[in-house]
């Protein structure tokens, strides 16, 4: 029980002197609100910052803080938006070029059937103009050599 009661003391002396940090003088504020912008916690910088200018609403110096605060959140803020531009126009750029390349494809793909239909259309011109050699020279064959009609007995 002796182990336990010294921590119980410390912990009770420490909730006061907590309550009193976050309470503190416009130099307080400031002081932590600067080590957080040093430490990158720009959000929490904010947020004591606030806390302190709501305390000491005419503080310079944490004022000054707070806009440079909230000039490199916007400086941030611009960097994001131009590179969100930047591959969007990356991205339309890849899509074009792939658009161009798909319709280039596809007029390729357009060319080989056209010789291909070409190849058979000549096939079958080819065809229909032998089998139209064939029927002349059979006209021809046939006025050439007549057929003769027998005549033919009836066997009755």
């Amino acid at each position: 029980m002796r182990i336990r009661l010294p921590i119980v003391l410390s912990l009770g002396l420490l909730g006061p002197v907590i309550g009193l940090a976050q309470t503190g003088t416009a130099d307080d504020y400031f002081n932590r609100a600067a080590k957080l912008y040093v430490k990158e916690d720009k959000l929490a910088a904010l947020k004591t910052l606030d806390l302190g200018l709501r305390q000491y609403p005419g503080d310079a110096r944490m004022l000054k803080l707070a806009d440079e605060l909230l000039k490199d959140q916007q400086q941030q803020q611009q960097q994001q938006q131009e590179q969100q531009e930047q591959q969007q126009e990356k991205q339309k750029e890849e899509q074009g070029q792939e658009q161009k390349q798909q319709e280039q494809q596809g007029e390729e793909r357009q060319e080989q059937r056209t010789d291909e239909m070409t190849k058979q259309d000549a096939e079958r011109m080819l065809d229909a103009l032998e089998r139209k050699e064939q029927d002349v020279q059979e006209r021809v064959r046939s006025k050439m050599h007549p057929s003769r009609q027998a005549a033919i007995e009836k066997d009755w």
